[in-house]
């Protein structure tokens, strides 16, 4: 789940990918715990605040589930925010959109 500020979500767009995976500014490849990468972008969106403060503090997670394995924070440049997500297996996903507050929910099937 991602939660925004503000009234709504921004602009997002979910896919997986099969190309490695790399950090926006460096170029430096990120790996990720799973078979499948999925990517995760938002614009206009930040992940820091007017001064500078990281938001989320926490860049990456290992959230133990069973589908989900790890979320890594890989671009904050420019009005774009991106995350990969090392999934399991690359298997179906739903995204819903929630409010109060904006939240963007991603289930993502577990293949047993």
């Amino acid at each position: 789940m991602f939660e925004f500020t503000g009234d709504s979500v921004p602009g997002y767009r979910v896919e997986y990918t099969t190309k490695p995976v790399q950090r926006c500014g460096s170029g430096d490849p990120v790996a990720v715990a799973g078979t499948g990468r999925l990517i995760v972008r938002f614009e206009p969106a930040q992940a820091h605040d007017e001064h500078g403060t990281l938001t989320p503090a926490e860049r990456h997670r290992a959230p133990g589930l069973p589908a989900v394995r790890e979320l890594t924070l890989v671009c904050d440049f420019e009005g774009q925010v991106a995350w990969v997500l090392g999934i399991a297996a690359p298997s179906e996903y739903r995204v819903s959109e929630l409010t109060g507050p904006a939240r963007l929910v991603l289930d993502v099937r577990h293949v047993p």
